[in-house]
């Protein structure tokens, strides 16, 4: 299957080689006399007015409109392009119709007018084609509604994407605050603990500094206390009174 698809894209690829080649590719079309002779036929053959609209020969018709009566040929006279602004090309297309004369036209006049609408054509960049008046307006509405429809699909396209950037700022701000607080929130935590853990330090300082003072104070007492004993002559163990001596015997008492 899909050595056929490649032959298939291979031959469709030679072909369009050989046709540039040859010179024989289509040509995009022009606003000439030509393609507004095509345009025209079109318009009176798709006119709703239009009973039947038949070539007899070269720029020679048959026509049959409702508009007013009238079932004969009509003739060509001329073609004019005005292409002196290139971007709003005009195209005017003379008609002569067999056997209407002056009155005739003066009694149909307001017809002849809808009618010789379609004589005028005006030749559109945009889709590279002759259009009537009506045709040109409405593919001008129908292209500023989709410039229209994209533009609100960009701005929105737009707004969307600043949002989104403006929601991912937002989220960056947001986490690099919280951890900002969060670091302070531990540093002080931090500090809070390292100033805790030397209040306690300097408190062990100074209760060893001051049971070291309280040993020292009870060895000055202790020395103090056997240096009172030696002059006093008492026994060096303190806090033993001395045994009492025996009475001596009174022989007159009885």
């Amino acid at each position: 299957m899909k050595k056929i698809l490649l032959l298939l894209v291979l031959a469709a690829v030679l072909g369009l080689a050989g046709l540039a080649r040859a010179g024989k590719l289509p040509a995009e079309p022009e606003p000439d006399k030509d393609t507004l002779l095509l345009a025209w036929e079109r318009v009176q053959s798709q006119d709703p007015h239009t009973k039947k609209f038949e070539k007899l020969g070269e720029r020679r018709y048959f026509l049959e409109t409702d508009l007013f009566p009238f079932n004969n040929e009509i003739r060509i006279l001329h073609l004019t392009v005005d292409d002196e602004y290139p971007e709003e090309i005009e195209g005017f297309i003379a008609v002569e119709l067999t056997g209407v004369d002056k009155a005739f036209r003066e009694r149909y006049q307001n017809n002849f007018r809808v009618w010789n609408r379609h004589n005028s054509l005006i030749w559109s960049a945009d889709v590279n084609k002759w259009l009537t008046g009506k045709e040109y307006d409405d593919l001008q509405d129908s292209l500023k509604r989709k410039s229209t429809k994209v533009k609100n699909t960009s701005r929105k396209s737009s707004l969307a994407s600043r949002l989104k950037t403006l929601v991912g700022v937002a989220s960056f701000v947001f986490f690099w605050v919280f951890a900002l607080g969060l670091s302070v929130a531990l540093f002080l935590g931090h500090r809070k603990q390292s100033a805790l853990r030397r209040q306690v330090l300097e408190e062990q300082r100074q209760l060893k500094a001051l049971s070291i003072r309280l040993v020292k104070a009870q060895q000055n007492t202790n020395q103090l206390l056997q240096a009172i004993y030696k002059r006093l002559g008492a026994p060096k163990q303190a806090g033993r009174n001395p045994a009492p001596k025996p009475a001596p015997n009174n022989p007159t008492a009885k």
